[in-house]
C-alpha cells in the first residue's frame, strides 16, 4: 500500500509509466460528492488530486461531447492525456494521480484505455438531491463561473483557476472553446443569441438541451446519463477495478473501504476532516428549491433509475 507521508521530490525520478500506475478516478454526476472524496484523498501528501482537468481529457475529441468511447482514444491521444497527466504529477511532486472530473462518468471506456489499470470509484446521490443540487448550481453559480472550473471563491482566486485551465489548453483547442467563454461572459439580454451557459457533463446536443428543455429535465438528464452509463461499463469490470458508493451512506467505515480498495494505508488526517465537515447540512436535500408539482414529477423520472441502481452488483461479468 502507498504510505500517506512519503518524500514529495521522490515522484521527480519516476518515469510517467511508474507516475501512472493505478490512478484513482472518482466519477458521478455533478452535486454527488466527488468533489468531498477529493478533498479527503487530497489529506494524503503522496496523491496528486486534481479536479476537473477537462481540457486535458478532450483532447483530439475537443468536436465531440463528453460521451466519448474506446475508439476515441488513438494513440495520439492517449500519448498526451498520460504525458500531460505524468508532468502535472511530477510538478506537483506527488506519487499519483486521483481524477475528479463529472465528465468521466460518461466514458469510462475511453479512460479504461488511458489508464487500463485505474481504479473507479463511482459515487452515487440520491436522484432527486442530486437533479435539484445540480438544478441549484446551475441557477446560482452558473453566471459567477469562469471558464471550465466550477470555483466560486473570491475574483483572484478564480483567475488563477481561468489561467490553470489556459495552461491546459492547446491552440488547437481555443476555437471550440471560445463560445464557452462567451456565454459566460455576455450580457443577459445577448444570452438569446449565443444560447445559455451549460455546466456539468457535456452530453450530445447539450445547447440545444437547454435551449428547448426546462432546466430540470436538463438536470435529470445530466444526472441519468452519468450515473447509468458508469454503472453500465463499471460493473462489468472486475472488483478490483470498479467500487460504488453512496454519499448518504458515507461514514468512517465506508472511507476505510475506499481507501482499501484504492491501495492507501488509513492516515489519520482523512477521519479528522471527515468528521469535520461530514455533517447534517452537507448532504440535506435542496427540496425547499422544488413545489410539489416538480418533486412528483421528478420521483417519476428517477425512480426507474434509482430502483435499477439497488439491483445486486456483479463485478467482471
Amino acid at each position: 500500500m502507498l504510505a500517506p507521508d512519503n518524500m514529495e521530490n521522490v515522484s521527480v525520478e519516476r518515469s510517467d509509466d511508474a507516475l501512472l500506475t493505478k490512478p484513482i478516478v472518482i466519477v458521478g454526476a455533478g452535486r454527488s460528492g466527488m468533489s468531498f472524496l477529493g478533498e479527503l484523498l487530497d489529506r494524503y501528501g503522496s496523491l496528486a488530486v486534481i479536479e476537473e482537468p477537462r481540457l486535458i481529457w478532450k483532447y483530439g475529441n475537443d468536436h465531440k461531447s463528453d460521451m466519448l468511447h474506446p475508439e476515441d482514444a488513438r494513440p495520439d491521444v492517449i500519448a498526451h492525456i498520460r504525458s500531460t497527466f505524468a508532468m502535472l504529477i511530477r510538478k506537483q511532486g506527488k506519487q499519483r494521480l486521483v481524477d475528479v472530473t463529472p465528465g468521466t462518468s460518461l466514458r469510462l471506456g475511453f479512460v479504461d484505455r488511458v489508464f487500463p489499470d485505474c481504479r473507479f470509484v463511482h459515487l452515487i446521490r440520491d436522484g432527486i438531491d442530486n437533479v435539484l443540487g445540480m438544478r441549484r448550481f446551475y441557477a446560482v453559480t452558473a453566471r459567477r463561473i469562469i471558464l471550465y472550473g466550477g470555483y466560486k471563491g473570491p475574483r483572484s482566486l478564480r483567475k488563477i483557476r481561468l489561467m490553470e485551465r489556459l495552461r491546459e489548453a492547446r491552440l488547437r483547442q481555443v476555437p471550440y472553446y471560445a463560445m464557452e467563454v462567451v456565454r459566460r461572459v455576455i450580457p443577459e439580454p445577448l444570452l438569446p443569441l449565443v444560447g445559455p451557459p451549460v455546466v456539468g457533463a457535456r452530453l450530445p446536443g447539450m445547447v440545444a438541451m437547454r435551449r428547448e428543455m426546462d432546466l430540470l429535465e436538463v438536470c435529470f438528464w445530466q444526472w441519468r446519463a452519468c450515473v447509468e452509463l458508469a454503472c453500465h461499463y463499471g460493473r462489468r469490470l472486475p472488483a478490483d477495478r470498479y467500487m460504488e458508493c453512496r454519499i448518504e451512506d458515507l461514514s468512517p467505515e465506508v472511507v476505510k473501504s475506499v481507501l482499501a480498495f484504492c491501495e492507501l494505508d488509513d492516515n489519520p488526517a482523512v477521519f479528522e476532516y471527515l468528521e469535520k465537515r461530514l455533517d447534517s447540512k452537507r448532504l440535506r436535500a435542496p427540496k425547499q428549491d422544488a413545489d410539489p408539482e416538480e418533486l412528483a414529477r421528478l420521483k417519476q423520472w428517477v425512480e426507474p433509475t434509482m430502483q435499477w441502481l439497488s439491483s445486486p452488483v456483479s463485478p467482471g461479468t
